[in-house]
C-alpha cells in the first residue's frame, strides 16, 4: 500500500529526508484548519514480523520524526490463528499512552477483527466497561476524595497504575460526572488526580506522591482526602 508516496507524487523516494517536507506541510495544514490527516505508509518487508517499533518503518527516519501520532499495524498469527496487532509508536498529542497495544483476533473468511485485550493482558470490551463502573462508583462514593491512577490500582490491587490511569482518563473523557485536577510535576509526562463532582465539595490539600504512596484498600480510601 503507498498511498503515502502517491500523495508525494513518486518523484522523491522515501528513503530521502526531503520526503518528510511533505509531513511537516501537512502537520502544518492540520493546525491551521484544526483537523487530523492519516496517512498510510507500510513497513519494511519481515516475513517472520511479531514486533514493530520505529525502526520498521518503511524509508527515512525523517518520516516518523515528522509525524504528531505514529501507530504500527501488523500481523502475528498465534496457534495457526490470525492475529493482528496495533501499537502506538509515538504519542506527541498524548491520546493514548506510548507503547499501547491493541490486539485483534482475525478471521479469514470475512477479514473481520474482533479486539481481544491490550498487550500482554487479555481484556473484554465486557471486564473493560465493568472496570470503569467499579472505578466510576469509587470516585462518585465520596466527591471529597481525589484518586491518582497509582491510589486506583492499589486500592482494587491492579497490576500497575497505567491501566487505571486510562481508565480515569475515559471516565473524563465522557464527561459523566468526572472531574480532574493536576498533580505536582514529577518531570515527564503529566499526570492528574480525579474526582466526582456529582455532589459535596472537594477538600483542598497536600496529594500523596509516588515518594509517600498511600495505603491500600479500605485504608487507601481515608487517607486520599485533599
Amino acid at each position: 500500500m503507498d498511498s503515502l508516496i502517491s500523495i508525494a507524487g513518486g518523484t522523491i523516494s522515501p528513503k530521502d529526508a526531503e520526503f518528510a517536507l511533505l509531513l511537516y506541510r501537512l502537520n502544518k495544514l492540520a493546525s491551521e484548519l484544526g483537523v487530523a490527516i492519516l496517512l498510510i505508509h507500510h513497513l519494511t518487508k519481515d516475513s517472520n514480523r511479531k514486533e514493530v517499533s520505529k525502526e520498521a518503518i518503511f524509508g527515512s527516519a525523517f518520516i516518523y520524526a515528522a509525524t504528531a501520532d505514529c501507530w504500527g499495524y501488523w500481523r502475528c498469527d498465534e496457534d495457526g490463528k490470525p492475529h493482528f496487532k496495533l501499537r502506538v509508536l509515538k504519542a506527541r498529542s498524548n491520546t493514548v499512552d506510548l507503547g499501547t497495544t491493541y490486539v485483534f483476533n482475525g478471521n479469514e473468511e470475512d477479514h473481520r477483527l474482533s479486539f481481544k485485550g491490550f498487550g500482554d493482558r487479555v481484556v473484554s470490551l465486557d471486564e473493560l466497561k465493568t472496570k470503569r463502573d467499579q472505578v466510576a462508583a469509587l470516585l462518585h462514593r465520596d466527591g471529597s476524595q481525589k484518586w491518582s491512577g497509582a491510589c486506583v490500582s492499589d486500592f482494587f490491587g491492579w497490576n500497575g497504575s497505567r491501566y487505571a490511569e486510562n481508565v480515569l482518563s475515559k471516565l473524563y473523557e465522557q464527561r459523566c460526572g468526572v472531574d480532574r485536577v493536576a498533580m505536582p510535576s514529577t518531570g515527564g509526562r503529566r499526570k492528574y488526580a480525579y474526582f466526582s463532582v456529582l455532589g459535596g465539595e472537594v477538600k483542598k490539600s497536600d496529594f500523596p506522591t509516588a515518594s509517600t504512596p498511600p495505603k491500600t484498600g479500605s485504608e487507601a480510601s481515608s487517607e486520599l482526602d485533599f
